[in-house]
């Protein structure tokens, strides 16, 4: 560790790898889940860049109105998305899918009244979730991610290298070398607490 650096690396890795993990799910993950119906059939160039465009321009907007209705906080937020997964799932609500869910209820309704041992409401859920699992690895794209393995590999090399890179740079000019940064934000925090 150099000498008079004031982050912590293995604390400032974990919070990228956090923020990173955070921004995979709420811009593609969760709209790849939420559009799934809309999204069948698409390549998968047309599903990340549908993904990526429609969440960044639904939360920046969601954002901007609670900002303006001065009710901007975690929850609303939540609360907006939650709303737009809403719509989008009745939009594309179908009967079938609806009947996935029929046993898991099923099961749970029956431990909670007591008409079901806890050991078989256990065995019942395994059998789902073991369903569930057999599903997602029947899906198209673990073939696809084989037949580019080579691509998604140089892919990761490259995503690890520049985490690192940055993370190192990040350290040694901004903690070593006591840069503008924490002026500027120090700024940010008199301007979103009022301050003139």
């Amino acid at each position: 560790m150099i000498e008079g650096m004031i982050v912590d690396r293995a604390a400032y890795i974990l919070s990228c790898v956090q923020v990173f993990a955070a921004c995979a799910f709420v811009e593609l993950l969760f709209p790849l889940f939420m559009w799934r119906n809309y999204l069948k059939g698409k390549s998968y160039g047309y599903r990340f860049a549908f993904c990526l465009i429609t969440q960044n321009a639904y939360l920046i907007n969601l954002v901007l109105l609670l900002g303006f209705l001065k009710i901007c906080n975690y929850y609303t937020v939540i609360a907006g998305i939650a709303i737009l997964y809403f719509i989008v799932s009745r939009q594309y609500a179908k009967k079938s899918k609806t009947h996935r869910f029929a046993d898991l209820k099923q099961t749970l309704i029956r431990l909670h009244n007591g008409t079901k041992k806890p050991k078989a409401a256990f065995h019942d859920l395994g059998r789902m979730l073991g369903g569930q699992i057999r599903r997602v690895f029947r899906w198209n794209i673990w073939a696809h991610i084989r037949r580019h393995f080579v691509e998604y590999l140089f892919l990761a090399v490259a995503v690890g290298y520049n985490a690192v890179f940055l993370t190192h740079n990040m350290n040694l000019y901004h903690s070593v070398q006591f840069s503008d940064i924490p002026v500027h934000q120090s700024w940010i925090y008199e301007l979103a607490h009022n301050g003139v």
